[in-house]
This record gives structure tokens, sequence and C-alpha cells, in this order.
């Protein structure tokens, strides 16, 4: 891991050495979902999710080497399925 980059993490509020995994925790279409009907309507795991029983995402993860560096930048990804 490289000891020149470092970042904070958002979730626990520590520094960590290396470079950070960047992702969403749903895919965008969730957001036309109102909070209020997501339980009922949303099924969501940390890598797939079903809106209305009837749109389907899988999310993925990206892994970007970095030059100079032995670490990659990881990007988690949503794709839409069909069923």
């Amino acid at each position: 891991m490289s000891d020149s980059v470092s970042f904070r993490c958002r979730c626990c509020g520590e520094v960590h050495a290396g470079w950070p995994d960047w992702h969403f925790g749903a895919p965008d279409p969730v957001r036309a979902v109102p909070e209020t009907e997501r339980p009922a309507r949303v099924d969501l795991t940390a890598d797939g999710c079903v809106i209305d029983g009837q749109e389907f995402f899988a999310k993925g993860l990206l892994r970007l080497p970095v030059k100079g560096s032995a670490d990659a930048l990881t990007w988690g990804v949503w794709i839409s399925l069909g069923e």
C-alpha cells in the first residue's frame, strides 16, 4: 500500500493509507422513489438492487491502476440488467 496517499473515511472518521474506494450505496434510479416508499419498493443489498420487482441492478468494482503506484483506485459501478 502506498505511504504517500491517505484519506479520511466518511464512515469511520479514521485516516487510512492508500487510495480510497469510490462508490454509491444505491443505483441512481432509487432516488426517484420517495424515501417513505423505499422500504416497500426497493430491495437493496451491497451488490444488488431491485425496484418494484421490475428494474434490476448489479454493482461491480472497477479497479483502475494508478501510474507510479502498486495501489489501484476502485470505483463501484451500478449496471442495469434485464430480468
